[in-house]
């Protein structure tokens, strides 16, 4: 029972750093510095870029195949196959956990396990997201499981670029993610999580994907 006590209270502990940080984001995301106006002003760009990008995947791999790039569809491969698999965990999640976005006016902790009421209030009209369905970034998932499948696949190839693929692929997607923030679309803990769930899918699909060697 004391363990259980003290299981008890370490979680609560827990929740109430998470929710608290996520609150201390969220109103640093509102400051009226000219830097915070411009973040706030450009972060539309985020909801649509990984839209784009998750469409564009199987495409490339379409083309990619068609011309005979072995290499190229080993890649768009594996992020189109890290993509589904982050959506899978997504829908699932959603499925069972309602959560409050920023810009319906709520708390961190606003989580529901049921849908909630019509009552409770939406995100502005024109915002393209549902109220309650924040938990996690779908967004920052498939910009992640991008960029893990790519850096993954160039690691296992052995590619001289991999360092760099890295860098820009992981740099974009956390500057996107950043922009889902200032949106007030998602805490900060929904990005954390989109990330993290993002970078799992792009490692499996990376290893379910058949390599090809490199032309030499």
């Amino acid at each position: 029972m004391r363990f259980g006590r003290q299981t008890l209270g370490v979680a609560r502990r827990g929740e109430r750093l998470v929710f608290d940080t996520d609150s201390a984001v969220a109103q640093w995301s509102l400051r009226p510095d000219l830097t915070s106006r411009a973040l706030r002003h450009l972060s539309p760009v985020a909801f649509w870029v990984p839209i784009v990008a998750v469409a564009g995947e199987p495409l490339i791999w379409a083309d990619e195949a068609q011309d005979g790039n072995n290499l190229n569809v080993q890649y768009a491969r594996s992020a189109t196959e890290a993509i589904a698999l982050g959506l899978v965990v997504s829908r699932v999640t959603k499925r069972f956990v309602h959560r409050a976005r920023p810009c319906t006016g709520g708390a961190p902790g606003d989580v529901f396990v049921r849908p909630p009421s019509d009552t409770l209030t939406e995100c502005p009209r024109g915002s393209a997201v549902r109220g309650y369905s924040s938990f996690f970034s779908e967004h920052t998932m498939a910009l992640f499981a991008i960029a893990s499948a790519a850096t993954f696949q160039a690691q296992r190839q052995n590619a001289p670029n991999a360092s760099m693929l890295a860098a820009a692929t992981f740099g974009g997607a956390t500057v996107f993610s950043i922009g889902r923030i200032y949106q007030q679309h998602h805490w900060l803990s929904d990005v954390l999580v989109g990330a993290a769930v993002g970078t799992a899918s792009g490692f499996l699909a990376a290893q379910l994907t058949p390599a090809k060697p490199r032309d030499r």
